[in-house]
């Protein structure tokens, strides 16, 4: 009997496992204007409509994008794929798709135009309300444009500052222009929440119920302690940290 020959397998097989062998997407993203690089937030989507999560680089990661300093190498499967550039509302998004062969490496190579420029106006950009680790804040804020920001480190059933020390100052200043405060706290409940910053420490919220005691009663001790309270989430919002 003769051996038959098992082309098909011979074909397919290389197939198979060229679906999930990696490539590589290189992004470099620059300021059209400086033509330097420029922090950023990349949203990068498969063919199935799932975000793409970088592995083995170490960059923040939130639910569908991440940020980088303007450039990252980053890992996929072969195939298909869409990317949104984004640098906050200041500066227009790049947008577009890719294909990614095995064993290569795809280049992105995008300027984000700035379509405003507010802080020259007298306008700083900020988020009052980051629920994000203090490491990923000021490459957060340079990915997003923002001049102010306040961290949300403790609230009704969490105080980061619990078994540690805290801040000799709260407030935080890198390149010369941007800030953000460490000791910012939320008072959450059902109707919305309280947002408070320019505290020396945490308030006592911890274990408060969802409407007692009432949110008037750490309003009232922030305004003795000088800080400033946002009220959040009765109307929606937006936010650019998460």
């Amino acid at each position: 009997m003769m051996r038959q020959p098992c082309w098909s397998l011979l074909i397919v097989l290389p197939l198979l496992l060229g679906a999930d062998s990696p490539g590589t997407i290189e992004f470099a993203v620059k300021d059209a204007a400086t033509k330097e690089a420029v922090p950023c937030r990349i949203h990068l989507i498969d063919s199935a409509g799932k975000p793409v999560k970088p592995e083995g680089i170490a960059l923040p990661f939130w639910r569908d994008h991440f940020v980088c300093e303007g450039a990252a190498k980053v890992q996929v499967p072969a195939g298909e794929y869409r990317y949104e550039i984004e640098r906050g509302p200041e500066y227009a998004a790049a947008r577009q798709q890719i294909v990614v062969k095995t064993g290569e490496t795809a280049t992105v190579a995008e300027s984000l135009k700035r379509i405003t420029n507010l802080a020259g106006e007298g306008w700083w950009s900020g988020e009052t309300h980051v629920h994000r680790p203090l490491s990923d804040v000021e490459l957060l804020m340079r990915a997003e444009d923002l001049h102010v920001a306040v961290v949300e480190t403790w609230w009704n059933d969490r105080n980061q500052w619990t078994d540690r020390a805290l801040p000799e100052r709260a407030v935080t200043v890198f390149d010369k222009t941007r800030m953000y405060d460490v000791l910012g706290g939320e008072d959450e409940r059902g109707g919305g929440a309280l947002l408070f910053s320019g505290l020396k420490a945490p308030l006592p919220i911890a274990g408060s119920k969802r409407e007692s005691p009432p949110s008037s009663k750490w309003l009232a001790e922030a305004k003795k302690a000088g800080a400033w309270a946002d009220a959040e989430s009765r109307s929606g919002g937006i936010s650019r940290c998460g």
